[in-house]
């Protein structure tokens, strides 16, 4: 019977990576394990082994926003009891919450004897800032975080001896790509596997460069059959569907990705549904030019910002003020502000109704 992550650790957890080698399905588990939060628990420059940080008392923040948190914390639990991930060691690990610049980013390497390092960037974590910076991915030609992922990729690589692989979930997986792309060609040619979960594309162009040339055939890229975050801007068909048990945006949830006998379960393909959405979407964000998209999202996030909530969980807890503080923020807002997300808006309606209707043509003909 398909299962979850944490049940692949359960019946796998003390099979040794000689008698079963890294899989997709660890991949799956060090993406979600770098959500951990291990600002007080590892100092800089510092490796620790993932048994000697201290998980309960103040520790327990470790694992995370709540949504995750008690899910977060059963991987742990059994990624210390595993004979597999036993000797699991955390490394370079960095953590960046910059309001300024409007940039959250996290990366650290998973050194695991017997498999080849996993350098691991997490993906958008609960902060309000990291969910601006994925908006402004849609009009940026390049981010805070995609720099900082080249940054962090130099640095891990010259402290790594031999090939490694890299990868996350999210933006993190987006980043993997981004970095892998830009590095030297001698990074590059270490590089064995580029894991991408469900993270999102990239703007028209990127894709023809000689750097992604040289790492495409190593990208392993997965998306749910219901997958959106995994396809803005997916300009490459260079993906495989695998099933989740979430309902529509739940399903970009690692959690709920299934396993079986130790593989993920492959989909033939995106439900219809989703692949209309997916495709109004990134119609409705070319049909834009750049500085569009950027008073778009910068209009939206001011708006948003006048709750004072720093993360998505802490607007969650007085969801009805702020929701009434949203609206209140919106009729302040000056007509040609508003005129201009109205416009913007009505566009994306018109891109969905397109698709819509080329779809029910196609089903009918």
């Amino acid at each position: 019977m398909p299962a979850s992550i944490l049940e692949y650790l359960d019946e796998y957890g003390d099979t040794s990576f000689e008698d079963r080698p890294f899989g997709d399905a660890d991949s799956l588990v060090l993406a979600q394990l770098s959500y951990l939060k291990y600002d007080d628990a590892v100092r800089e420059g510092e490796d620790i082994y993932l048994r000697d940080i201290q998980a309960g008392g103040d520790g327990v923040s470790i694992f995370g926003e709540r949504i995750y948190g008690k899910l977060n914390r059963g991987l742990f639990d059994r990624l210390l009891k595993s004979r597999r991930y036993s000797d699991l060691k955390i490394s370079h690990y960095v953590n960046i919450l910059d309001r300024e610049v409007q940039t959250q980013f996290s990366a650290v390497t998973f050194l695991v004897p017997g498999i080849d390092p996993f350098v691991a960037y997490r993906g958008t974590d609960d902060s309000m800032i990291g969910w601006k910076e994925d908006f402004n991915l849609t009009y940026m030609t390049q981010i805070p975080a995609q720099r900082l992922a080249i940054e962090y990729l130099t640095n891990a690589a010259s402290m790594i001896d031999g090939r490694f692989r890299i990868g996350g979930h999210s933006k993190g997986g987006h980043l993997s790509i981004y970095a892998a792309m830009h590095a030297s060609e001698e990074i590059q040619d270490r590089l064995t596997e580029i894991y991408c979960l469900d993270g999102p594309g990239f703007m028209k162009g990127m894709l023809q460069m000689d750097g992604y040339e040289r790492i495409r055939d190593r990208i392993v890229k997965y998306l749910p059959q219901s997958s959106l975050i995994g396809m803005l801007q997916q300009r490459d068909d260079n993906y495989t569907v695998i099933k989740s048990i979430g309902i529509g945006l739940l399903q970009h949830n690692l959690y709920t990705w299934r396993v079986e006998n130790g593989e993920l379960v492959p989909e033939s393909d995106l439900k219809e549904t989703a692949r209309i959405r997916d495709d109004a979407i990134n119609d409705w964000i070319e049909s834009l030019p750049p500085e569009s998209r950027q008073k778009f999202v910068d209009s939206l996030y001011e708006i948003i910002s006048g709750c004072e909530a720093d993360t998505v969980a802490e607007f969650m807890d007085r969801f009805m003020e702020n929701s009434k503080q949203i609206i209140s923020s919106y009729k302040d807002t000056d007509a040609d502000t508003t005129d201009m997300l109205r416009r913007i808006s009505r566009k994306l309606i018109d891109c969905a109704k397109v698709h819509f209707m080329n779809e029910l043509e196609n089903m009918l003909s």
